[in-house]
């Protein structure tokens, strides 16, 4: 959307200004390799700087500020220490908040910079009304690769009971606090 390219333009002043030397992974050259950018519907975002052999600390530093000044909510620094050509590392740092939050079909939902959530909210809803008209009743509901609970929290006022499974520690602890956050009790 706009809002987001227009952070986007934002971002690409700052590298350009602050000089920021860009990685090169084929050749092992130390540098900022991606910048992600997550929005929710609802105006949370988050930026994830994905730095290729080493964090220089003090840039980092910098553009964290910087960006968290043009009102994203978290900046995640992450160290991409395997040079494969992934937008993904070992969180080093976090600037701003630890989560952002998203809404499907009213329900809320808590959003790191690295568990999975819906890419299209307005697609996500759609799908999850068709499969909460579609299992109504005392049904009991598995939810494989369950993530941060999307799916079985939107449906669970319509079924019996949801069971979500999950091999991702911090997703289970998300879809957790989400299942809490939304008063969701038959779920596990």
């Amino acid at each position: 959307n706009d809002e987001a390219n227009g952070l986007i333009q934002k971002i690409k002043i700052i590298l350009k200004e602050g000089k920021i030397a860009s990685a090169g992974i084929r050749e092992k050259k130390e540098g900022l390799g991606f910048v992600v950018l997550r929005k929710t519907k609802n105006g949370g975002s988050i930026v994830s700087l994905v730095y290729f052999g080493k964090v220089p600390e003090a840039e980092a530093k910098f553009l964290a500020g910087e960006i968290l000044a043009r009102g994203v909510n978290s900046v995640n620094i992450l160290l991409n220490d395997f040079w494969a050509e992934v937008s993904e590392g070992r969180l080093v740092k976090t600037f701003g908040r630890e989560t952002i939050e998203e809404e499907l079909l009213g329900k809320k939902f808590a959003v790191k910079h690295d568990t999975f959530f819906q890419t299209n909210p307005a697609s996500a809803e759609k799908i999850f009304s068709e499969v909460r008209e579609f299992v109504q009743g005392s049904a009991s509901v598995l939810d494989l690769y369950c993530g941060v609970g999307t799916i079985g929290i939107c449906i669970a006022e319509a079924v019996g009971k949801v069971v979500g499974m999950e091999v991702v520690v911090e997703s289970i602890r998300l879809a957790e606090i989400n299942a809490w956050i939304n008063g969701v009790k038959n779920i596990s």
